[in-house]
């Protein structure tokens, strides 16, 4: 800590479009005036970036080739050096060995890593080095519950280590805005009568969007009305568009790849699915929540602790069509239900998942690693 201020580094694979960058954006954008960020990504810079306005905020890419470059680990810690920070956050696997190499290397006082979703505890070298590599790690920050499990059970890390972190939604931008339900179908390509069920997300196969197309046309022979629409871009696009044009003229998914104004787009929404076979706690599911939205998610990761079967949501099992077909088939019959849904999903977000509670856990971990250092 200098001049009473905290410096921050975040290690990231990459600053793209994803939850994790979206969870860095947002704790960075709020932070108070004492804390100064600096994003490392270990590949190259995405368009997070530009999502930041926090003045202050550093940022830097150390362009790795991917695979065993070891060079990465010392371009990084010549950067660390330069730096100064007092506590290094790593995030993820792809970037806990290099980023807690680099430390070592630099002298940086405090290594932090986070889980925030799909894990590799299954394999056994991987265990391997997440268990030698609890040694030089200070603290480990988790998005959910069942993370923090995972890090105890498998890996053996006391739980006084673990913080329980979980991501928080802007509910000034996610929120219902029904006035802009007809403007935002208009833009999309959906029709008014059209019972719209979509998902946001990167376009990669643990997102299960080919499960949800495959549900989106079950439901479809059974209510013509039902449409999909899957905002985001990846390098699943080629196969699920050749999914979506299967059928020839009948499109019941429709494909618009990355948008910057997804809280103005969600009004289009009447459920959101989040088909996912592996999660931490999904941002996307956060922010259809805020925006008074229905939800239907696989019951994997950390959705069961956002999403409750019969409480604020329905739970259907990961990689499996007709469960989730069958949930929209009941959302599109039952009026009720959706408002009732809707209601208990804006107001829990308004309440307790506010990205000011979010921001002022991390401030609270940060500044007490830092005085007990």
């Amino acid at each position: 800590m200098k001049n009473g201020s905290s410096h921050i580094a975040h290690v990231v694979w990459s600053f793209d479009i994803g939850g994790t960058e979206n969870g860095i954006v947002n704790l960075i954008n709020h932070h108070n005036s004492r804390f100064k960020s600096s994003v490392i990504a270990l590949t190259t810079l995405g368009l997070s970036k530009d999502r930041v306005f926090k003045d202050g905020a550093g940022f830097y890419q150390m362009e790795s080739r991917g695979g065993n470059d070891v060079r990465v680990i010392f371009r990084l810690a010549k950067l660390l050096r330069e730096l100064k920070p007092d506590i290094l956050h790593s995030r993820g696997w792809g970037t806990y060995f290099e980023s807690a190499m680099a430390a070592k290397l630099s002298g940086v006082p405090l290594l932090v890593h986070g889980e925030h979703g799909t894990t590799y505890f299954d394999r056994r070298r991987r265990l391997w080095a997440y268990r030698w590599l609890r040694h030089v790690t200070s603290h480990y920050t988790v998005v959910s519950k069942n993370l923090g499990d995972m890090l105890q059970q498998k890996i053996g890390i006391d739980s006084g280590k673990i913080s329980y972190l979980p991501n928080g939604v802007d509910t000034e931008k996610f929120k219902p805005q029904p006035e802009r339900r007809n403007e935002a179908r208009k833009e999309l390509g959906l029709g008014p009568k059209d019972f719209v069920v979509g998902s946001v997300g990167r376009l990669v196969e643990v997102k299960g969007f080919d499960v949800l197309i495959g549900a989106l046309k079950r439901a479809r022979q059974y209510h013509k009305t039902v449409r999909g629409i899957i905002i985001g871009d990846g390098p699943e696009r080629g196969k699920l568009e050749r999914l979506v044009n299967a059928d020839g003229r009948d499109k019941a998914v429709l494909l618009p790849g990355n948008r910057d104004n997804v809280h103005d787009l969600l009004p289009a929404f009447d459920v959101f699915v989040c088909s996912s076979h592996s999660e931490g706690t999904s941002n996307t599911i956060l922010e259809a929540m805020a925006s008074g939205l229905p939800v239907i998610a696989t019951r994997v990761g950390g959705n069961p602790e956002l999403i409750q079967e019969s409480k604020n949501g329905k739970l259907v099992s990961a990689n499996n069509f007709t469960e989730i077909a069958s949930a929209i088939i009941d959302l599109k019959e039952n009026d009720k239900m959706r408002s009732r849904l809707s209601k208990i999903n804006f107001e829990h977000c308004k309440e307790k998942r506010s990205i000011k509670a979010m921001v002022g856990s991390y401030e609270e971990l940060y500044c007490r690693l830092i005085s007990m250092n």
